[in-house]
């Protein structure tokens, strides 16, 4: 389990590494800044990922969207994430039409960075049950598109880190 965790960090860094920069610059390749937790790389993205997964298995469960009040979410974090949400699908179209696979490592980073925030700054678990399904659900949603966008980079998000 741990060998194949570590596998798909590893390569996942190198494959984040190309593809995060635009095609017409040149690349500089240096393993310490490419396995960087903390930086703009694809660690960093794995393992927000992996947070947003550790969160909903404390939580027990994702609520059905149906029975979340997304009103909740009025903090100024909860509504940078739900703008880049909405934006996933506009950053795709943009991917496809400039074949530039950098605009969605960038996109990628900036909702791992936003989510941080969110998750820094909310308590997602608590006594509030109608804030908690929504900041559950925001964090689930947030999981989602950062496994789905990685997985069209190529690549696979682990379990654990």
């Amino acid at each position: 389990m741990f060998y194949k965790d570590t596998r798909k960090v590893g390569i996942g860094a190198v494959i984040f590494n190309d593809l995060a920069n635009n095609r017409v610059k040149d690349e500089i390749f240096e393993w310490d800044a490419i396995l960087n937790f903390q930086g703009e790389t694809g660690p960093y993205i794995q393992y927000t990922y992996v947070r947003t997964k550790s969160v909903i298995e404390k939580a027990g469960k994702v609520p059905e969207l149906k029975d979340v009040n997304l009103e909740c979410l009025q903090d100024e974090y909860s509504q940078n994430i739900i703008k880049l949400i909405y934006n996933f699908e506009d950053i795709l179209v943009q991917v496809t039409n400039k074949e530039e696979p950098s605009i969605l490592s960038r996109y990628l980073i900036d909702l791992a960075k936003a989510f941080s925030s969110f998750y820094n700054e909310n308590k997602i678990i608590c006594e509030d049950k109608e804030l908690q399904d929504a900041r559950i659900y925001l964090t689930y949603s947030v999981g989602q598109i950062l496994k789905m966008g990685a997985e069209l980079l190529g690549m696979e998000m682990p379990n654990k880190m």
